[in-house]
């Protein structure tokens, strides 16, 4: 009994003297990172986003990073601010470096549309990131308009978020539409094919943003987009994301949450005086963070198959049981 009674005090001192660690640690923020690739100046949309997702510590770099500089972040955001300041390959090799250890990380990579005016440039890099981590989704090379619900200016888009199940919770009080404005299309390369992922998905890939069924491509800079055909209408495709093998995860959008002419984070903008940006962009972050609902995991063929085979199983156990029990009342 004595020795019982010592037991379960050290039991209890042990636990006593975790408690505050544990409590410690609870407070701990976890650490979103922006890299505003060449921004020279403040930007207003991201102050109010930083500003109001409080539940999060922010970086932000304007110049480079380095994989020190993200190695402690559970989610990076890529937007490239200047359209001439492409990604380098030191800083590609860092994000692959971060992304290539522990799991449940986010990557957002933002693209944009093949616009002349300057947005076609950003095509390239936001691909080359995704490429590198060793992701199939992309960046088409064409503009996404929606005459539909814009038609004296059908760049101006505003998306339905209605994404796949596994990522529902990227609605959750998202009354009306999000603004992306002038934005590009989302589709997937995967083993030499292109995908629009319009009408069904592929494995690990979850679709999150869409234009209205009136949507239209539109092309201004070569080359021609590789999934969609040029005056294609129909729902497009302006964000997903995709589960990669070791459980990080990319999120890649059309355009971004803020620049790029007008971000995501707009609750208002021109002809549509009701937005749901920032509700929406606070989702992405905080489930991004780890804050909110729950990340998807990797999905194989034997993790599809295995409630299959467990059932085939069972059913094959009490065929045989069922056998061997009327065959025992025979003798």
């Amino acid at each position: 009994m004595r020795r019982e009674k010592e037991i379960g005090f050290l039991v209890a001192l042990v636990l006593l003297l975790l408690l505050p660690a544990q409590s410690v640690f609870s407070q701990g923020k976890p650490l979103v990172v922006v890299f505003a690739k060449g921004m020279l100046k403040a930007n207003l949309e991201l102050n109010y986003m930083m500003g109001n997702i409080s539940q999060v510590e922010w970086k932000v770099f304007a110049d480079t990073i380095t994989y020190d500089d993200i190695k402690d972040a559970i989610m990076v955001i890529l937007v490239q601010v200047d359209t001439g300041a492409n990604y380098t390959q030191s800083e590609i090799s860092a994000i692959k470096q971060w992304m290539d250890t522990g799991s449940g990380k986010v990557l957002w990579i933002t693209g944009d549309s093949d616009y002349q005016g300057g947005d076609y440039l950003r095509i390239a890099p936001a691909n080359a990131v995704a490429e590198a981590v060793g992701s199939r989704l992309r960046n088409d090379n064409c503009e996404a308009t929606d005459p539909g619900r814009a038609p004296a200016k059908p760049y101006h888009v505003v998306a339905d978020i209605t994404p796949d199940k596994e990522l529902s919770v990227l609605a959750d009080g998202v009354s009306g539409w999000v603004l992306f404005h002038g934005p590009g299309a989302i589709a997937a390369y995967d083993n030499g094919k292109w995908y629009t992922l319009v009408d069904q998905s592929l494995d690990n890939i979850y679709r999150i943003a869409w234009t209205s069924e009136k949507g239209a491509i539109q092309e201004y800079t070569p080359p021609l987009p590789s999934a969609y055909k040029v005056g294609y209408v129909g729902k497009i495709l302006l964000m997903a994301a995709e589960v990669l093998s070791n459980n990080n995860i990319v999120l890649f959008s059309a355009e971004a949450p803020f620049d790029h002419y007008r971000g995501m984070w707009n609750a208002a903008y021109e002809e549509f005086p009701s937005l749901s940006g920032p509700q929406f962009v606070t989702n992405v972050v905080l489930w991004g963070a780890g804050l909110k609902g729950t990340k998807p995991t990797y999905v194989t063929f034997w993790t599809k198959a295995t409630p299959y085979i467990a059932g085939g199983i069972v059913v094959l156990i009490v065929v045989v049981a069922l056998y061997f029990l009327v065959i025992k009342k025979k003798k």
